[in-house]
């Protein structure tokens, strides 16, 4: 153990690695072991052709894609679980080197050791550690360290028996230290080499340490470096570390201005890397990785200092002459020109915190400042000059304070409010003169929450209830029918077109015109919060400053645009942003920690992120993405996660994705994970796409499958299930046409009986008795000289006999015709019982007694029984009652009710008599019913019984007579009466 850390601490020499404290830096990003890096001492960084990050620690390899660590370590293949460099040569080998001095290396997935690799196995082990891979421009890849020395041609090995090392350079030179420029050397004593034309072993670029970099550090206020222990060269930028102070970047190094930059003063520096989003990353002894986004490098930080001495920074203002102010806590203001602070006036020397609230400034150099006790203007008179600061008052009070916002008009009045007043100050009328300002009253009496006045004059207040804007005197309300404006309101700004941009403090911001908000911009469409504190335009760029970062806005043509957004990954002191103003090309935001100044800010693209299909999921099965793939269709669930990788804002890509196939169209993304849970057999192919913020999209990553058709969906299956479903069809038309003609054999059977019975119940209809009892009656009132009733009796008695005769050949009447008929027959039948024979008929409206077929003639011989055999026999005579009645969408009743002697006694009766007769036409009426029911395929139910109890005196009889109906009178609309049938034969009750 003792001798492996004595080696360790020789490799640390070698690297130039110290042991020192952190010095924190808020522009950083840190990665340590808890977000997933397997240690807290990184050794050396590399970002691999395919983008990803990898790491050399202490505990293994690491790799990363901006949101997840994947860590290799002897487990996986690694020679050991120190690494310490780490080199990706042309053809994708990330050569990895350890302590123990045996090679491995990463590739496809797989990392390759002498014990799975013929080439590896032949390299000779090395006392200590590789001190580095390079690669020359042959693709000749170069080994070596303190003690021996080795290159890898193709699949062939060359070393050198002597080493001849060029001393080290010592503390007055720096040189930079890459693939191509190698501090070593061979002599003629080495292996055969005639293959390998060209060494790349050149040593230029040499840079003294002594006055001039001393001279440098001195010029950027930092501490002078005694020992110099590791250097690159990086964009024309030279790098070093120290051996306790951090790393410091060398700017226009061959300039008679190079600059010196020190970043993380204190830390221990092991390498400092540039990834190809122009990220810096550095790699610590201790604290794990330090990350400084491309976008913040520029940044600009004012923390508190003397030239800051307060950085709690409320609010800020770009005056015409490109000055920008600044107003801080406590009554502090400051003046920025060139980048460079200076306070302007202070007026601190209370112990109550006072907030600021506002800066502006009007077209002739006044600045005015609103805080928490008074608005102070600072007349400017063109001048830079200070001059003595007067403190505006309310009119006619000599007090008020508690100023919430500020703005100003093209003719210089400025507007301001406290919670329950508005106040403007107009510095050309007479009492503005005496540095006085006008009380306005407040919208309805509600708190103000901001206020504002536009270009030309025009007043708008926004209190709790809403926006409001003053008109003729008045204040008219603007927020109905707009329901943004009810939200609380941070802040108006005015667009060169007259339109308002409003800031909300919940719901993002508005386009207002004045009448109607047209447009509105929330986290949905990309900015960086909903939750809106100050707004800043000039004209075309709108910057919002809000709870989680600043929002670039573009206005054009009436529409806004979001750009992007700008975080503490651009170098921002804190994402909560209080306030922020951009002139020119430099963007100005303040935060409760202090000032950032980001310059050269433009509209400009970034390289969209590359982007890799992760993983693939087919069930429960893990699929691999390099190559064409063939599924079987049990397991159809896919399952797809991908990643574009970006550094600087890894939270915040957005893909698009379609399964060609499937669909056609893309689909937005921000999870990276999108699965199909049941697709169907096919050919399939899918793509992805990402972009940052400030990118276009990424070409296309695709993976081509072919969910396979299981047996019973392929082209032989179809062919023999449709060969047996044709055979099939033809045993069914073969089946159905016999028992069709079964069918219609028996329907010809049944016709023919119902003829036969017709023909018997026309005889039983038209019997002898019946005719000499009309022709009787007709005779007797011929004799009692009653031409007139005989005529009536005769003309009903021809109309009744035409009408049965005419429905005895029909199948089926109306029920309409069949009850029109049954009323003639009672009224024949009355004419010769007169008053003993009285009858009445019930039909339901909502019986379609036009549209219900009904046999001809089943009803009249259970009302002439119920006339001969139960009314009578009584003296008295009786009532029939005929109702038909809707029982269901598919049946209905018909009863026929009489208050006769009953069937019971009219049995009774006639055995007493000696008649045991039984009725004909009653037994033919009944059989032809179940005939004609049948011919339908249902049933007709009929019941004959006594109507009240047997000991009654005229207890009567009820005839009960159920029939089809609805589906009756389908079959008979029908085109397929066939299918009407079926259904008839499945209703209830069959």
């Amino acid at each position: 153990m003792m001798k492996r850390h004595f080696y360790l601490l020789i490799i640390i020499s070698f690297l130039g690695i110290t042991s020192h404290s952190l010095a924190q830096t808020g522009q950083l990003r840190q990665y340590t072991v808890n977000d997933g890096l397997p240690s807290a001492i990184v050794y050396n960084i590399l970002q691999d052709r395919a983008g990803y990050m990898w790491f050399a620690t202490e505990n293994g390899l690491a790799k990363f894609d901006g949101k997840n660590f994947k860590t290799y370590t002897r487990n996986d293949g690694l020679t050991d679980n120190l690494i310490l460099r780490l080199f990706e040569d042309r053809i994708g080998r990330i050569w990895i080197t350890s302590f123990t001095g045996k090679l491995c290396y990463y590739l496809n997935g797989k990392i390759h050791n002498p014990t799975n690799d013929t080439i590896l196995a032949q390299m000779p082990t090395l006392s200590i550690s590789v001190a580095f891979p390079a690669e020359d421009k042959n693709g000749v890849v170069y080994f070596g360290n303190q003690k021996s020395f080795f290159a890898l041609k193709g699949n062939r090995l060359y070393y050198s028996k002597v080493f001849n090392s060029i001393s080290h350079p010592g503390n007055d030179l720096v040189y930079p230290y890459t693939p191509d420029y190698l501090p070593f050397n061979i002599n003629s004593d080495s292996q055969p080499l005639k293959e390998l034309s060209h060494f790349p072993f050149v040593r230029k670029n040499y840079y003294h340490s002594g006055p001039w970099l001393i001279n440098r550090l001195k010029q950027a206020n930092l501490p002078v470096i005694n020992t110099i222990q590791y250097q690159k060269l990086i964009k024309n930028d030279l790098w070093f570390t120290s051996s306790d102070n951090g790393a410091f970047q060398v700017s226009d190094i061959n300039s008679g201005k190079a600059t010196v930059k020190q970043y993380l003063p204190g830390l221990v520096i092991n390498d400092v890397y540039c990834d190809n989003e122009n990220n810096l990353w550095f790699s610590t002894t201790g604290k794990g990785l330090y990350f400084l986004g491309g976008n913040a490098k520029n940044a600009i930080q004012k923390l508190k200092s003397a030239e800051l001495p307060q950085e709690n920074i409320n609010a800020l203002y770009r005056a015409k002459n490109h000055i920008i102010w600044v107003g801080a806590i406590n009554n502090y203001l400051y003046r920025i020109k060139d980048h460079k602070i200076h306070l302007y006036y202070s007026n601190s020397g209370k112990d109550l915190i006072n907030y600021c609230y506002g800066v502006v400034g009007d077209d002739n150099g006044n600045i005015y400042f609103a805080n928490n006790e008074n608005l102070t203007s600072f007349n400017q008179h063109g001048k830079e000059n200070i001059l003595q600061p007067s403190v505006l008052s309310p009119y006619p009070y000599n007090r008020f304070g508690n100023y919430k916002s500020l703005s100003v008009s093209r003719d210089g009045n400025v507007l301001t409010n406290n919670p329950f007043k508005l106040l403007i100050f107009e510095p050309n009328t007479a009492i503005g003169k005496n540095h006085l300002m006008r009380i306005m009253p407040a919208p309805n009496n509600k708190r103000i929450l901001t206020s504002f006045i536009t270009s030309d004059g025009k007043i708008w207040a926004a209190n709790s209830e809403g926006l409001y804007s003053l008109i003729g005197g008045k204040w008219i309300p603007n927020y109905p029918g707009n329901d943004i404006l009810k939200e609380p309101i941070s802040k108006i700004a005015e667009l060169n077109d007259g339109n308002l941009i409003i800031t909300t403090r919940s719901k993002g911001v508005a386009l207002f015109d004045g009448h109607s908000v047209k447009q509105q911009l929330t986290e949905n469409e990309g900015i960086a919060s909903d939750i809106c504190n100050r707004v800043f335009t000039d004209g075309k760029n709108i910057w919002v400053a809000t709870a989680r970062g600043v929002s670039h806005i573009v206005y054009e043509n009436g529409k806004l645009k979001f750009i992007r957004n700008y975080t503490t990954n651009d170098g921002l002191l804190s994402n909560e942003i209080n306030d922020v103003v951009s002139d020119n090309d430099t963007l100005y935001i303040a935060t409760a920690e202090g000032l950032t100044i980001l310059p050269e800010i433009k509209i400009s693209y970034t390289p969209s992120p590359s982007v890799y299909i992760s993983s693939i999921q087919y069930g429960s099965t893990l699929l691999s993405s390099d190559h064409d793939t063939i599924l079987k269709y049990e397991n159809n669930y896919v399952k797809f996660n991908f990643i574009g990788i970006t550094y600087q804002q890894p939270k915040n890509v957005l893909y698009k994705y379609r399964l060609q196939g499937a669909s056609l169209n893309w689909e937005l993304n921000s999870s990276g994970a999108v699965d199909y849970p049941s697709l169907a057999p096919g050919d399939y192919i899918f793509e992805v796409m990402a972009k940052k913020a400030d990118s276009d999209w990424s070409r296309p990553t695709r993976f081509h499958f072919i969910i396979k058709a299981p047996f019973w969906m392929q082209g032989w299956f179809y062919f023999l299930l449709y060969t047996l479903l044709f055979i099939a069809l033809g045993i069914i038309f073969y089946v159905f046409s016999r028992l069709k003609r079964r069918e219609n054999e028996k329907k010809f059977a049944i016709q023919k009986r119902m003829a036969q019975l017709e023909q018997q119940a026309l005889g039983a209809l038209m019997n002898p008795h019946f005719i000499f009892n009309a022709l009787n009656s007709i005779q007797q009132y011929l004799h009692q000289n009653d031409t007139l009733a005989a005529n009536k009796y005769l003309s009903l008695f021809a109309k009744l006999t035409r009408q049965n005769m005419e429905a005895i050949v029909k199948n089926n009447v109306s029920l309409e015709e069949e009850l029109e008929r049954l009323e003639l027959y009672l009224k024949f039948e009355k004419l010769r019982f007169g008053d003993k024979l009285k009858y009445h008929l019930e039909i339901p409206q909502d019986l379609e007694t036009d549209e219900i077929d009904i046999p001809p003639m089943v009803l009249q011989p259970f009302v002439e029984n119920a006339i001969w055999h139960g009314l009578m026999p009584l003296d008295e005579g009786g009532i029939i009652f005929i109702s038909a009645t809707k029982l269901s969408p598919t049946q209905y009743k018909i009863e026929i009710k009489d208050t006769g002697i009953g069937i019971e006694n009219s049995r009774e009766l006639k055995k007493s008599q000696g008649l045991n007769h039984k009725s004909k036409g009653m037994q033919l009426t009944i059989e032809r019913l179940e005939l004609w029911a049948k011919g339908l395929n249902t049933k007709v139910k009929l019941e004959i019984g006594q109507g009240t109890s047997k000991n009654s005196k005229n207890p009567g009889t009820l005839v009960s007579i159920i029939l089809p109906l609805q589906l009756q009178v389908l079959r008979k609309k029908s085109r397929f009466p066939f299918l009407i049938d079926l259904a008839l034969f499945f209703q209830p009750g069959k």
